[in-house]
């Protein structure tokens, strides 16, 4: 019977299935959506799954009321990640109570124990770009405001109209139309830290890029990196083998 694995962010659930070692990404449901979102994740599934994995960073609520839901829904347990539990996976030098478990996971999803380390940048509501040595420890990272975020800034503190152009063009690295500065600037901003990080770093490391926004950074990154769909639940069908190896 495959697993169900379950990424509930702050406005979108996300949903897998771990069958055979394989991971197969079913969809996502809008949360904020007033529908009754619940029943969305059961017309995803073309079966009951067995044991389902929930990394969450959700409110406790609303956390809670998927939980009861899939437990009345499918008579199966739940298993809510918490990061302490696992620790031997990908210890840390982070206060690990402070370290989201969406964050965790896309390291551990990431991480590949080849010797090399790994810098994880996660393009999402929040830009997070984290360090794993090549032993397989969290170094440390940063928190950035994502892409949007940015962009909404400048929207609240300006006249100017922000957009996101996943065609953007940049001739020699300067913005000669406002649009374009407006994207550009956070873009190249990002750029010079992951630069930065990379450069600095005392051993070879390879850079790994996931989430929602990933797809506007390519425009101007000249370093190699391999783009993660999907990190958070990547991570936890690795925390799942882990775990029965």
């Amino acid at each position: 019977m495959s697993e169900l694995l379950l990424d509930f962010g702050n406005s979108r659930l996300k949903a897998a299935l771990l069958e055979n070692a394989l991971v197969n990404y079913i969809g996502s449901i809008d949360t904020d959506a007033t529908h009754a979102w619940h029943e969305s994740l059961g017309q995803l599934l073309p079966h009951p799954p067995g044991i389902i994995w929930l990394a969450s960073v959700s409110s406790s609520p609303r956390t809670q009321s998927l939980i009861q839901f899939c437990e009345s829904q499918w008579e199966t347990e739940v298993k809510l990640i918490s990061i302490g539990d696992f620790l031997k996976h990908l210890p840390t030098r982070y206060v690990a109570s402070q370290l989201g478990v969406d964050r965790w996971l896309a390291m551990l999803g990431c991480h590949v124990p080849n010797g090399t380390a790994s810098l994880v940048v996660d393009a999402g509501t929040a830009l997070t770009l984290d360090v794993v040595s090549a032993a397989g420890e969290h170094q440390g990272g940063y928190i950035l405001p994502g892409l949007r975020s940015m962009h909404e800034a400048l929207v609240g503190a300006t006249s100017l109209s922000p957009i996101l152009d996943e065609e953007l063009v940049i001739e020699d690295g300067l913005a000669r139309d406002t649009a374009t500065a407006v994207q550009l600037g956070p873009l190249r901003a990002l750029a010079a830290l992951i630069h930065e990080m990379l450069a600095t770093h005392p051993e070879p490391i390879e850079l790994f890029i996931g989430g929602g926004d990933a797809r506007y950074i390519h425009a101007i990154l000249s370093q190699p990196y391999t783009k993660v769909d999907q990190m958070v639940l990547q991570g936890l069908s690795r925390l799942v083998q882990l775990e029965k190896s």
